[in-house]
């Protein structure tokens, strides 16, 4: 009878410890992920890091058009390839996801994805590489097109 008594001592114990310990941790914020959006980009402001875009809702219909703010951590794509928030132009297609953060009355959207489909890469800029101007040489070696004759010495 003894041991039995020490063994629910011993769970209950442990019970409470873990209630404690549990009861003792900060509340995370629970992010609650808003499904992909798809609609036209209306607005990307650069200096304020806000973008808007317009989009159909499902179950009324109507437009609507929602805002939200980028961060460094927003990934960026334009047709599957990895972009900045530069590349994302007004009119694109677009699809994007992001969660509510904040009070209620202060809730914002932050973006944590924008994908936008073109019906072309123009925009890459592939020959960026190719066209920049060589950079000057290093300290001690000449350049072909600088290179002077030695003089002779009499």
């Amino acid at each position: 009878m003894r041991r039995s008594i020490t063994t629910v001592g011993l769970v209950l114990g442990f019970a409470a410890l873990a209630l404690l310990v549990n009861g003792c941790k900060q509340d995370q914020p629970k992010r609650k992920y808003i499904e992909p959006i798809e609609g036209t980009a209306l607005e990307i402001n650069l200096e304020t890091n806000e973008v808007a875009m317009e989009f159909v809702h499902p179950e009324t219909g109507t437009a609507v058009v929602r805002k939200g703010i980028v961060n460094n951590t927003t990934q960026v794509q334009v047709n599957g390839v990895t972009a900045r928030i530069e590349d994302i132009h007004k009119g694109d297609t677009v699809k994007v996801t992001g969660y509510q953060e904040g009070p209620r009355e202060n809730r914002k959207f932050m973006v944590t994805s924008i994908s936008a489909r073109r019906s072309s890469n123009e925009w890459l800029d592939t020959e960026g590489a190719a066209t920049v101007p060589a950079s000057r040489p290093a300290a001690g070696i000449e350049s072909l097109g600088t290179r002077q004759k030695p003089t002779s010495v009499k």
